[in-house]
């Protein structure tokens, strides 16, 4: 089991080095009461990640590969709000590493 810690920033691109092109990823999610459950699909991957409640800053997450097909199937089946995208980069940005995911342009 991995603890997740996310943060949240508004960034001014502008200011930014040149990134590497980002990674394309489209999400949904599946409705529960106890846990967040994305069903999340790149080009040659896919995940089925479950996140517990927030204690503090973290939360536990769990990540399955899946595969390719399952996240239309679900989608089809199971998640009631249309599919997400968001862009991710994994990189060192100004030194510091990490992966960077964006919600623009949903």
């Amino acid at each position: 089991m991995a603890q997740e810690i996310e943060r949240k920033f508004l960034v001014d691109t502008a200011k930014l080095p040149p990134l590497p092109q980002p990674l394309i990823i489209k999400q949904g999610y599946i409705p529960t009461q106890n846990a967040t459950v994305r069903i999340r699909r790149t080009d040659d991957q896919a995940y089925l990640t479950i996140k517990g409640r927030a204690t503090g800053l973290t939360r536990s997450e769990f990540e399955y590969p899946i595969p390719l097909l399952m996240p239309k199937q679900c989608s089809q089946s199971f998640v009631k709000n249309p599919t997400s995208r968001k862009s991710a980069i994994s990189s060192n940005i100004r030194g510091i590493p990490g992966n960077w995911t964006s919600s623009r342009g949903r």
